[in-house]
């Protein structure tokens, strides 16, 4: 989490106009090793360095990593989104970087039978 890694996108599918799933292949001496048990908790994230403009951004694998090293993310491309923007250019054989795996939500130690996310809005009726 403290470094960025280059990865390779192994494949881009466009998945309608501002959609794509890229895989990327880790290498094998970057996996997080089954002795680190924190390091794929349940909830968690990588970060994608954009190279035109350093920026990153938080992305969760769809289906985690596979045994080949690969992971596939849904990446969606805003108007001004910038990282978004970016990825969906990159074709197989081009490199990444990337960060991670970060924790997103730490509920590991917790005896729980059930979570509950709550969103809270705001409402103000005088505006």
């Amino acid at each position: 989490p403290s470094h960025f890694t280059p990865v390779t996108v192994t494949a881009s599918e466009e998945r309608g106009h501002n959609h794509t799933v890229i895989t990327v292949n880790i290498p094998s001496e970057s996996l997080p090793g089954a002795s680190d048990p924190r390091a794929l908790l349940p909830i968690w994230s990588i970060f994608i360095k954009d190279y035109d403009i350093q920026v990153e951004r938080p992305y969760t694998p769809l289906e985690g990593i596979d045994g080949q090293g690969n992971m596939k993310f849904w990446i969606k491309q805003y108007p001004n989104g910038e990282v978004g923007r970016w990825l969906h250019s990159k074709q197989p054989g081009d490199s990444i970087e990337i960060r991670g795996p970060l924790a997103t939500v730490f509920m590991h130690d917790l005896a729980l039978d059930e979570v509950i996310l709550v969103r809270r809005t705001y409402f103000n009726p005088r505006v």
